[in-house]
């Protein structure tokens, strides 16, 4: 887990982020943004882990299914984002 927590909002693309989270949680990064979780290794819980990553990095508690709806870093980067501009 990331020493530091970075703060992103609403207007700041979290796809390096993602895809870091994933990369780290998977053990490689051989996926694109469109490439689905489940599909590159993903399991149930390794969405845990990447949205454990993904909210200390944002430091907001975002909920787990968040993954699971939007597969793809592409979808996760717009879902996370809404999330956080609804809670502003």
């Amino acid at each position: 887990m990331p020493a530091s927590v970075v703060l992103y909002d609403a207007d700041t693309s979290l796809r390096p982020l993602i895809r870091h989270a994933w990369a780290e949680v998977l053990g490689h990064n051989e996926f694109g943004d469109e490439d689905v979780f489940s599909s590159i290794g993903g399991t149930a819980p390794a969405e845990v882990k990447v949205m454990r990553l993904v909210s200390h990095a944002v430091g907001e508690k975002l909920p787990i299914y968040l993954l699971a709806h939007h597969p793809t870093v592409a979808l996760l980067d717009k879902a996370v984002r809404q999330s956080l501009a609804d809670d502003v």
